[in-house]
């Protein structure tokens, strides 16, 4: 992974909520994060944080807005792939 990660990805993040917004929305937890020591607290914040819990749901309302309703598979994936050219 770290040198799939190094050599050859070329976006930030690997989640589509993050890439479709640009930023870091919700966590990521990718090969050797995925870990009960690393989710567990994650999960406690989403459950018992509702201002963070009310920011992610907040940035789905925005991807919700830029991908719309009826075909917002195949818009997701042009983003997606616009993203990788860049």
């Amino acid at each position: 992974y770290w040198l799939f990660r190094k050599f050859f990805l070329k976006v930030h993040y690997v989640s589509l909520p993050n890439l479709v917004l640009g930023k870091n929305a919700v966590r990521e937890f990718i090969m050797d994060e995925m870990r009960y020591d690393k989710v567990s607290p994650e999960l406690q914040r989403l459950l018992n944080n509702m201002e963070y819990s009310n920011q992610i749901a907040r940035d789905y309302d925005i991807i919700r807005g830029k991908i719309g309703n009826p075909g917002a598979a195949d818009r997701a994936a042009g983003i997606m792939v616009g993203l990788l050219k860049s």
